[in-house]
């Protein structure tokens, strides 16, 4: 197959140190068109940036390695797919131990596709400038107002343990950032959006079906995953098993039943859009999928999955083809109805969470928490004690509110940056599914903007940052909405490619050819 590289780089035979770096980009670049060892291939996808001071050598390395296969190519990067798979399907409450708390299998892979990125941008082998886009402009908001926070800290109240969480907090940023940056820019293609989109579904569906276990049978099947887990530890932090009335309430592979419930809800219109769009051969696996997803999101028996869920359905089904949309239209009541005679009693359930007002002690704790959070947030009103800082002993004054939360960390500040985190994610996928004529893209679209509103409002009913799951999976959601943005954009400049190729507008590239 012929892979075409653009690159510009100009060598100096005479320099020692260019030399260097030239062997350093033939060996990569090797690595790269090797396809056994393509581990950084997804950082190079991009064209090479026009200011290197590199060229010639270039030639020689793209006719002497090998091919890559051209079905590499129309995937997204296979680190990104095993992060998306391994966020659902390894518990984060098994970590490598002296990484700490951070130091789980999705989260270490995370960082490192952020660190992959950011060497590839500053050695200039792709340049992340023409990839603008409105999520990105909300993580450079909260970047800023986590580093004013974090230098801030040492004028307040923080001590050690405070200052170790706003370090997990800031490598929990870096792997945020790289997600999404990574997703954004080098997922550029339908095929490409197709494989990523079907890591996570399949992710969600193997952790949904350890959800379902937990709910009808009262095993866990999470303690056989453990097994497996060779030099991993038990961190804690998770509760499997929760009882609300009659039902126990399951967590999957998560922390809580609420996170599961939330994540599960963001994740089905995704899986309904695999579902329409996904040409796969078994046509039937993707809406087994769609089953799974919500029938463990039900499972949770959670407030938070109800608004979700009302949230995504709202604001993704209008931009799904009109036929999609009239079997919406039956598939939900039926969806309802389908719950309450194989589930008897969850209806009355659900609806109690609704109707239960002050008597139910949560909401009593969550109301309470107000006059307390006014008090800390006054004190220190703009950016807060500092970045993860929030870290109370007794249970009873957990702020189950990311923007309280937020508040108290990194001030008014910090809220705000967190909300604009969500609402721009959500609103670059409403505009790109108002601009989108294919109904392909126009459905990705909804899905971003549903998933991105649900997450913004859910994460008023529970501290989402907390929860690691959530915290990667908004990453995906926010590069998503930089791909659907982006593609927007090309469908915009020109009427016959959604994803047009791009090139450094300095100087005219170099076609080479293997």
């Amino acid at each position: 197959m012929k892979v075409t590289v653009r690159a510009l780089l100009e060598i100096d035979d005479r320099s020692t140190e260019t030399k260097v770096q030239s062997f350093r980009l033939q060996s990569l670049l090797v690595l790269i068109r090797g396809h056994r060892l393509n581990a950084f291939s997804f950082v190079f996808d991009a064209q090479f940036h026009a200011d290197s001071p590199h060229t010639h050598l270039v030639n020689q390395i793209v006719d002497h390695a090998p091919a890559v296969d051209q079905a590499s190519v129309d995937r997204a990067p296979w680190l990104l797919r095993a992060v998306a798979v391994t966020v659902f399907l390894i518990p984060p409450n098994f970590v490598f131990a002296p990484l700490g708390a951070n130091g789980f299998v999705a989260m270490i892979l995370a960082l490192f596709v952020f660190g992959l990125w950011i060497t590839s941008a500053a050695w200039g082998l792709h340049d992340p400038v023409g990839f603008r886009n409105p999520a990105r402009l909300a993580l450079g908001i909260l970047w800023f107002v986590t580093a004013a926070s974090y230098v801030v800290m040492s004028a307040g109240p923080a001590g050690l343990a405070g200052r170790m969480s706003a370090d997990r907090w800031v490598l929990t940023l870096m792997a945020i950032t790289g997600i999404a940056l990574t997703t954004a820019e080098f997922v550029r293609g339908p095929a490409a959006i197709r494989s990523l989109i079907r890591a996570m579904t399949w992710g969600a569906t193997l952790c949904a079906m350890i959800a379902i276990c937990q709910f009808a049978f009262g095993i866990d099947p999470v303690k056989w995953i453990s097994e497996a887990l060779v030099g991993m530890t038990d961190n804690g932090g998770n509760t499997t098993f929760q009882t609300r009335a009659e039902f126990t309430r399951v967590a999957g592979t998560m922390f809580s039943p609420i996170e599961l419930g939330v994540v599960m809800s963001l994740m089905l219109p995704f899986a309904v859009w695999r579902g329409l769009f996904d040409r796969s051969r078994y046509r039937w696996l993707p809406w087994a999928q769609c089953v799974f997803i919500a029938a463990a999101a039900v499972c949770t028996v959670s407030r938070s999955m109800l608004l979700s869920l009302l949230v995504v359905c709202l604001f993704s089904i209008p931009f799904l083809p009109r036929t999609a949309r009239l079997w919406a239209a039956v598939a939900v009541p039926v969806a309802v109805v389908a719950v309450f005679v194989t589930v008897p009693g969850m209806i009355a359930t659900l609806k109690g969470t609704l109707t239960v007002g002050s008597a139910d002690p949560s909401i009593t704790t969550r109301l309470n928490n107000y006059p307390r959070v006014e008090a800390m947030v006054s004190d220190r009103p703009w950016f807060g004690t500092g970045p993860g800082t929030y870290l109370p002993e007794n249970a009873l004054k957990i702020l189950d509110n990311q923007y309280l939360k937020s508040s108290v960390e990194m001030g008014i500040a910090g809220a705000v940056a967190v909300a604009l985190f969500f609402g721009l994610t959500a609103f670059a996928g409403l505009l790109a599914a108002r601009h989108f004529r294919d109904p392909e893209m126009k459905a990705l679209a909804g899905a971003v903007f549903g998933a991105g509103s649900a997450s913004l409002v859910a994460s008023a009913a529970f501290d989402s940052f907390s929860f690691p799951t959530f915290t990667l999976i908004s990453g995906f959601i926010a590069g998503l909405s930089g791909v659907v943005w982006l593609a927007a954009r090309g469908e915009s400049s020109t009427s016959t490619e959604a994803f047009p190729e791009r090139r450094p507008a300095s100087a005219p590239n170099r076609e080479l050819t293997a």
